[in-house]
């Protein structure tokens, strides 16, 4: 099934934007400000390719993370509407967290792709390794990874080992009334760090750390400053 899954969405890279060239202005959803045209999206979501040290699974994760990101709508149509029935689980169309998710990402502006960073990665992996070896399932980190925890958004998804199941399930958020990875995957965050880890409860689980890249002008808070500033020592990430 991995692999069945893998190839659906490569060939949805290979095919994403080519019919949008002639149906929509050349412009659509590219972020504002962007000269880029419908061709380069494609480029554009995969940030991931050169990120050594994750798996391909991890990667994808990131790219269709991206796509979606780009052109919501496209992404509605491409891979929101034909995934109750890729999986096979047609009863998904009447979930309620479902037809929000048709809503959310219809209504959505373009967001800037994602890009991978190491020291997210590496929070990303401690959690999902310790948790993978005691069957935990949160989001507190232990103590092993408190050093290394860096982030200022985290999905938590467990049991599913392909790129398009991991996404799918955090952007539809079932039985999740805040709907909180759903907006963090959709939130304004600049980079990402994924690991894919054994579980042994769940078989396998998948954490994904988000932040921002740290501004130029950034300036770190010194310890004599209030503790709700702090928190930027793990929200401000250095590319």
């Amino acid at each position: 099934m991995q692999h069945f899954v893998r190839l659906i969405f490569m060939l949805t890279l290979s095919i994403y934007f080519k019919p949008l060239i002639a149906q929509q202005d050349s412009t659509r959803a590219v972020p504002k400000n962007s000269p880029a045209t419908q061709d380069e999206l494609l480029r554009m979501a995969l940030t991931a390719t050169e990120a050594k040290y994750m798996t391909e699974t991890e990667k994808d994760i990131i790219h269709i993370i991206n796509i979606m990101r780009l052109d919501p709508p496209a992404f509605i149509e491409r891979v929101v509407k034909s995934y109750p029935e890729l999986v096979d689980e047609p009863k998904m169309r009447n979930s309620s967290y479902y037809k929000s998710l048709l809503k959310d990402l219809a209504a959505a502006s373009p967001m800037q792709p994602l890009k991978p960073n190491e020291p997210l990665f590496r929070s990303a992996r401690c959690h999902a390794t310790e948790s993978g070896k005691t069957g935990y399932l949160g989001h507190d980190r232990s103590q092993t990874c408190k050093g290394l925890q860096m982030y200022g958004g985290e999905c938590c998804q467990y049991g599913t080992d392909n790129a398009l199941g991991v996404v799918m399930q955090l952007l539809i958020d079932e039985g999740i009334e805040s709907l909180g990875h759903r907006k963090i995957l959709m939130g304004d965050y600049t980079l990402i760090g994924v690991a894919m880890r054994p579980h042994k409860t769940y078989r396998v689980n998948t954490v994904l750390d988000l932040g921002w890249a740290m501004p130029r002008n950034h300036i770190e808070p010194s310890n004599d400053k209030p503790s709700s500033l702090n928190k930027e020592r793990y929200t401000y990430i250095k590319p």
